[in-house]
């Protein structure tokens, strides 16, 4: 069954479908959030915050141009002019610590951000062709 995100509540969704709200769950929405409006982005944290113990949300998000400079900021201004131009504008660009800080608020007792320093520690180092971690689009994993 189709979901538009923008019309229906995930949570009403998942229960038609016979979502099992007593067991534990993950959720992907990698590539997904810069595309919903805050209200949304919302919507799906608090859908998933209210789920049972140990579900896990593991999502990306694109940084406000504000938190970028150099390239990562031309970059972020080429893309997101790009995707308003095809039909799929960027609704939310979402700051690192505000997200975490948001996480926290909605109930989710592990947050795990995945920051560019620390990715670039873990699996950027030392590469010969000096590849280094996106500043633009990061990562968080979040327990309930």
């Amino acid at each position: 069954m189709p979901l538009d995100l923008e019309q229906r509540q995930l949570g009403e969704y998942l229960l038609a479908c016979g979502f099992d709200l007593e067991a534990a769950s993950f959720c992907s929405a990698l590539g997904l959030m810069q595309y919903l409006d805050d209200e949304m982005v919302n919507d799906i944290l608090r859908v998933v915050a209210s789920h049972a113990p140990s579900s896990e949300i593991v999502f990306t998000f694109v940084l406000p141009d504000a938190d970028l400079d150099g390239v990562e900021l031309e970059l972020g201004r080429r893309a997101a002019a790009r995707f308003q131009q095809i039909g799929e504008p960027w609704k939310s660009r979402l700051a690192p610590q505000a997200m975490v800080d948001r996480l926290a608020r909605l109930g989710f007792r592990e947050v795990f951000h995945l920051s560019p320093e620390l990715a670039q520690e873990r699996y950027f180092a030392g590469r010969s062709d000096k590849l280094r971690a996106p500043r633009i689009e990061q990562l968080i994993s979040a327990f309930v």
